[in-house]
């Protein structure tokens, strides 16, 4: 257990929170997207999609990234939710790898991260 002190809507809030490791739940993808990207997926389920602070619950979660990897090198992180790939909704963890497999002849992929509250864009180029 923690505490942490967070900042809400400009009032300071006191909150103790239980401190583990998230773990892998549902099917994973390593291949093609481990090889080509370095990262590893899972299902993104409304209880990890609750844990992770994400309000949607439609695209992968990224379970691992390889350090040194074009993920790593885009900013990537595990726990990162992502929600497109070159401006195509993700569905599941099939639809990412099928997704991947298509786009992997380009020299970058595009894609729409969500990390908590905040959406960004990743440039990732498949090695």
């Amino acid at each position: 257990m923690a505490d942490i002190t967070l900042v809400r809507d400009g009032k300071t809030v006191e909150r103790t929170v239980k401190l583990g490791e998230m773990e892998a739940e549902g099917e994973t993808a390593q291949a093609p997207s481990r090889k080509t990207l370095g990262i590893a997926v899972q299902e993104l389920t409304p209880e990890i999609a609750q844990e992770l602070g994400v309000q949607n619950d439609t695209g992968v979660v990224v379970s691992s990234v390889e350090p040194g990897s074009p993920a790593d090198d885009a900013g990537i992180r595990r726990g990162d939710v992502i929600q497109e790939v070159d401006r195509k909704p993700v569905k599941d963890v099939k639809d990412f790898s099928q997704k991947i497999d298509q786009a992997k002849s380009r020299d970058h992929i595009l894609m729409l991260v969500q990390r908590g509250q905040n959406s960004l864009f990743a440039a990732v180029t498949p090695k």
